[in-house]
């Protein structure tokens, strides 16, 4: 009887680790996955940031040129273009666009290395995770053996 429940309890033990290492290899694949989602989703937000910003620009240019054929065609000096100070408050909103897009970017990237750093513990205490119901039923075992030995 007491070699039977030292098996079982070995074998209690084993899979709990099994358990332990499949648990931690899965968290650590979750983690690694939500990093590379995470700077996927960074680069992205510096392209359409600086999409945005292009469209923003393209369309203040597009919009300047109008207003000085406007102010030409109504035989007004086109030598005092008030689209210019248009033309400047365009380039200031393009560059706040890039720069918002840039933040964005910034906090997915930390998100990532956060994301790396858990899957990097996730690995280190799978293997601790481990240990514990091993030394746990190897003491157990003994246990059984020695009630068995000894009674």
């Amino acid at each position: 009887m007491g070699v039977t429940a030292g098996v079982s309890v070995l074998a209690g033990a084993g899979m709990q680790a099994a358990g332990a290492v499949q648990a931690g290899g899965a968290e650590a694949a979750t983690a690694r996955n939500n990093a590379t989602l995470a700077r996927w989703e960074a680069a992205d937000a510096r392209r359409r940031g600086a999409q945005e910003a292009g469209q923003l620009e393209a369309e203040g240019r597009r919009m300047v040129a109008q207003g000085a054929v406007a102010q030409a065609a109504g035989g007004v000096d086109t030598g005092s273009n008030p689209a210019a100070r248009s033309a400047a408050a365009i380039a200031r909103d393009a560059a706040i666009t890039k720069a918002n897009a840039e933040r964005e970017a910034w906090g997915l990237e930390q998100e990532a290395r956060d994301q790396s750093e858990a899957s990097r513990r996730a690995r280190r205490n799978t293997a601790l995770g481990a240990i514990g119901p091993l030394v746990g039923g190897v003491g157990g075992a003994m246990g059984a053996y020695a009630s068995y030995r000894y009674r």
